[in-house]
């Protein structure tokens, strides 16, 4: 312990504190968490505010901090994340005064991340979401070029295409029903010609048999009647 420094002895007599005395080390202070502006309008924001809500909090700084900002947003269109479409899952926000004022959500595509002008047209989207452990909805418009169009409406388009498809299938069912219908009628008819035709050619040769027989006996009863003939007149 000579040679150490004061700090390395503090050290040193500590561990045999904690290993050998049972002592404990206190705790390493834990670093106080800064809640900013930007956390209070977190907590505090609504997509909708309601006025009742806001009128009974009046007198909290964070909700008037919210409305300050709220007041802001311009709420005729929204801005739309369009990224988890295929989960029937998308994102939406009011539009900022920078945006506005470049058109963006208006006069350009809104969805995020694109800028198309051309061909645009404007939904009525049902948007429903859960905040402050409430379930809400609401009807917001977007505007949207055609690309986007078809993501947004992706489900209702892929249950339309299914629709359609099960209703190829049950009609092209129901015309091979009614062709095996037909052909079950018409093969009837082709077996009783079969049959009269088997029967015509049944009797044609029973005809022909007797004709045969008859044939065939006429020269015998000539033999018998020149035999008798010869025995009368030797």
């Amino acid at each position: 312990m000579l040679g150490m420094t004061a700090h390395q002895r503090h050290k040193f007599m500590m561990n045999q504190y904690v290993n050998f005395y049972g002592g404990k080390m206190p705790p390493p202070p834990q670093e106080e968490t800064v809640h900013t502006d930007f956390d209070v309008l977190k907590e505090t924001y609504r997509f909708i505010r309601d006025d009742g809500e806001d009128a009974a909090a009046e007198d909290r700084w964070a909700v008037r901090l919210a409305k300050r900002y709220y007041a802001k947003l311009y709420r005729e269109y929204a801005i739309v994340d369009l990224s988890r479409y295929k989960e029937d899952k998308l994102g939406l926000r009011w539009r900022t005064e920078a945006e506005v004022l470049s058109g963006k959500g208006q006069f350009s595509c809104g969805a995020r991340g694109c800028a198309e002008t051309r061909g645009l047209a404007t939904f009525e989207v049902p948007f429903g979401y859960a905040e402050a452990g409430q379930r809400k909805e609401a009807l917001v418009k977007v505007r949207l070029c055609p690309e986007h169009a078809l993501q947004l409406n992706y489900r209702k388009n892929k249950e339309a295409l299914k629709a359609q498809r099960k209703a190829q299938k049950k009609a092209e069912r129901r015309q091979q029903r009614q062709q095996d219908d037909s052909e079950a009628d018409e093969e009837p008819s082709g077996k009783q010609e079969a049959h009269e035709e088997k029967g015509k050619s049944r009797s044609q040769r029973h005809v022909q048999h007797q004709i045969d027989e008859k044939g065939a006996g006429k020269p015998e009863l000539e033999e018998e009647a020149d035999a008798f003939l010869r025995e009368m007149f030797p």
